[in-house]
């Protein structure tokens, strides 16, 4: 093995394995695509080692699409008698997702919940989505009703694309979130208050520099 092959190391080793594993292929069946042992195969599995890209370029050649595809989740819309439900797929990783319940249960909105994806440097979208779920509730029998904490609990875009979608800039998406904690909504879902401090709380630890925190760092 060449000096060069032993320091080009392919980073991604684990997730590709796990791709190749989920579309069928045996361990045994990997490490003959790579020309390794099922051992080996099994050390990159569980992270505990690194392929060089020689020895998965089979299976890249297979499954890079799949690696490198962007992260997303798929939303949809309500179904009505006018339109039919549609399905969005937004692209980009999710820095936030969270809940926020309403102040009563009934056929109404119980619960709303906002997402944000980070789509490049400075650009988000931010995807707000409502549920009629029910919170779990030990002194009421909710019988067939789906409860907020099951994961086939229906979550659908509120209203229409461009009031439940935003694509927008850094400083667009902290007033955007300032805007929905506003008395408005904070009325019907009062733990939205908290939103834009979840939003900035997020960047931060996503690594964007906010220009109007008070900071006390470490002395030096």
């Amino acid at each position: 093995m060449s000096g060069k092959t032993k320091k080009d190391p392919f980073p991604q080793t684990k997730e590709l394995i796990r791709i190749a594993v989920n579309h069928g292929k045996s361990q045994d069946e990997i490490g003959r695509m790579c020309r390794v042992s099922q051992t080996q195969v099994s050390r990159w599995l569980n992270g505990k080692a690194l392929a060089n890209r020689a020895q998965v370029q089979t299976l890249l050649q297979e499954y890079g699409d799949l690696l490198f595809r962007a992260p997303f989740k798929l939303y949809q819309t309500a179904a009505t008698s006018e339109k039919p439900r549609q399905y969005v797929r937004v692209e980009g990783k999710l820095i936030l997702r969270e809940k926020f319940r309403g102040v009563t249960q009934n056929d109404t909105t119980t619960t709303l919940r906002a997402s944000i994806h980070r789509q490049g440097a400075v650009q988000f979208a931010l995807v707000i989505e409502y549920t009629n779920a029910l919170y779990p509730d030990r002194n009421k029998q909710t019988g067939a009703m789906p409860l907020i904490t099951d994961r086939l609990a229906a979550w659908f875009l509120e209203g229409p694309l461009d009031h439940s979608i935003y694509i927008v800039g850094l400083g667009k998406l902290r007033n955007l979130t300032q805007h929905l904690a506003g008395v408005e909504n904070t009325k019907n879902f009062p733990t939205l208050e908290q939103l834009p401090f979840l939003v900035t709380e997020a960047l931060l630890n996503h690594g964007y520099k906010l220009d109007d925190l008070v900071e006390f760092k470490l002395a030096e």
